[in-house]
């Protein structure tokens, strides 16, 4: 999809409605979903932290945006594939500023040529107690990225329209370091690139929002 084009179609449908816990559920696994039930009827404190979806024109100039493989370490993440972002900073001005700081850092993107678009549904990610504060920015012209090697070990460019691809979303087992063991989990499958957990529950949300409004002709 042409990327001027697709800015033109979204710019339209900016203040459209997200679809919330329901594009969530679709691509969480069934643990969090029994997780998340039980902690509506408990006060806790959890970390604040943002990540980003970032749309950018390809070199051929189609819509594309960045998912990170995390760098392997003693983490609950380690190795998996997420968006770019982290944990919220006392001098991050709100939560939009620690999604671009933290893109800033692990890639590399200038963060002051990133144009807020949305912000997404917050969604909470039991294995590490964070809330996550998703948002959408895009960039007119196609990025140089530069890796933080310590935090992430390699970057991979998406084509938006393989987001919206149903042959794309699958199940599969993986490796839970959090319940310590393999589980049979929801997951987008972007070319043997698996995303599970918070980051497709993410995307989900993505997607529906794109997919509910877009002109047939595209998908």
């Amino acid at each position: 999809m042409e990327f001027k084009e697709f800015i033109k179609f979204i710019i339209k449908i900016k203040d459209f409605n997200l679809s919330g816990q329901i594009a969530h559920l679709r691509m969480a696994p069934y643990y969090r979903i029994k997780i998340n039930e039980q902690n509506k009827i408990k006060n806790f404190i959890y970390k604040q932290a943002a990540v980003l979806i970032l749309l950018y024109p390809s070199l051929k100039g189609n819509t594309c945006f960045v998912l990170i493989e995390r760098s392997i370490s003693r983490g609950v993440h380690s190795g998996q594939i997420s968006l770019p972002g982290g944990k919220k900073e006392k001098k991050d001005k709100s939560f939009w500023h620690t999604a671009i700081r933290e893109t800033k850092e692990e890639i590399g993107v200038d963060a002051s040529k990133i144009n807020f678009f949305k912000k997404m549904s917050n969604i909470y990610v039991p294995p590490s107690n964070f809330m996550i504060n998703p948002y959408i920015g895009y960039l007119e012209e196609n990025p140089f990225f530069r890796i933080q090697k310590e935090e992430v070990q390699n970057i991979f460019e998406i084509d938006i329209l393989d987001l919206l691809k149903n042959k794309n979303k699958t199940s599969r087992k993986v490796l839970s370091k959090y319940m310590n063991n393999n589980l049979k989990v929801p997951v987008y499958n972007f070319k043997d690139k698996i995303v599970w957990g918070a980051t497709a529950m993410i995307l989900s949300e993505f997607e529906l929002f794109i997919s509910n409004n877009l002109k047939k002709k595209y998908i």
